[in-house]
């Protein structure tokens, strides 16, 4: 700890974020704005517990340094929730919406996160700025839809809920977490493409990304069960996964090669270093370069797997 003094900040505001994650889902309201006034309180106390002249009194200036940084990582996490909260109109609305992300075909439905822009009732007119899952119906034109694709729809959409089961998971706190704020079922018809959004996201870019990498895997001959499980371990694509697939990795125990991790991030780092350092030079600046260059392709990386949806 003494060789480390960040790591006795760090501790604490990861202490907070935890337990703001945990309390925003039981009193939101209350939470995030007593997180917010032992946040002002402790800040404003510093300047004064600093000045303080008797030593045995000294030991307060760090806990309040706790208090700070805690109540810091508390009103941060709790803030960013509170973000995606969004109160929908009751009855049926239309909106305007682009596609943010690879529309995903299930059995019957095709699935699509989308981010709300405009929201019109009988009322008023708002411009939510929403991150919303949509669920169309599975048929020829809803197979067309593309990411980047800009579309009017009449829908009733509503924040997602949990069963009544104490036991099953909470679907609405990782939906929440994914800033994810609400789902709707579009009806055939209900819906129309009207242009093709040209400005791409961060998370558009990365999508797209991937869908070059599938589509390369494919060029090379790689097919059914042998495309699946390389999609999967190279760029974080598990939807063409098939359930004897992952039975047969849970049973032999390596399911978790299939979920990209840090060990997957440990293996190309060793491969990245042992290929950089074949490179014969003696130059003071070759190790920074190869830092450099190892660190932008593992952030590439963690760029185009992490924007892979799964929402099932």
């Amino acid at each position: 700890m003494h060789r480390y003094p960040f790591l006795r900040l760090l501790l604490p505001f990861i202490t907070g974020i935890i337990a703001g994650d945990f309390l925003f889902f039981h009193y939101q309201s209350i939470w995030l704005r007593l997180f917010l006034l032992l946040l002002i309180c402790s800040t404003l106390s510093l300047p004064v517990l600093h000045s303080l002249k008797k030593y045995s009194l000294r030991w307060l200036f760090g806990i309040f340094v706790y208090i700070c940084f805690f109540s810091a990582g508390a009103v941060l996490i709790s803030w960013r929730l509170q973000q995606v909260s969004y109160v929908f109109p009751q009855s049926e609305a239309i909106y305007r919406a682009v596609i943010t992300d690879r529309p995903e075909a299930k059995k019957r439905t095709v699935l699509c996160r989308v981010r709300l822009l405009e929201c019109r009732d009988s009322l008023s007119i708002a411009f939510p700025c929403k991150n919303v899952l949509l669920y169309f119906p599975k048929d020829s034109t809803s197979n067309s839809l593309q990411n980047g694709d800009e579309f009017l729809f009449s829908a009733r959409l509503s924040p997602s809920r949990n069963n009544d089961n104490f036991n099953a998971f909470d679907y609405t706190c990782y939906l929440t977490h994914k800033a994810v704020s609400g789902i709707g079922f579009v009806k055939a018809g209900n819906w129309a493409v009207t242009t093709h959004n040209s400005y791409h996201s961060l998370r558009q870019i990365a999508s797209r990304c991937q869908e070059r990498m599938l589509l390369f895997y494919a060029q090379l001959g790689f097919q059914d069960d042998e495309h699946a499980v390389l999609s999967a371990l190279t760029v974080g694509h598990k939807e063409e996964l098939s359930e004897e697939i992952r039975e047969s990795y849970s049973i032999s125990g390596a399911s978790h090669v299939l979920a990209l991790s840090g060990l997957h991030i440990g293996l190309l780092y060793g491969l990245f270093l042992f290929v950089l350092k074949r490179i014969p030079s003696k130059k003071v600046g070759m190790k920074l370069f190869r830092i450099t260059i190892i660190l932008i392709l593992l952030w590439g990386f963690a760029f185009i797997t992490g924007s892979d949806m799964n929402y099932e």
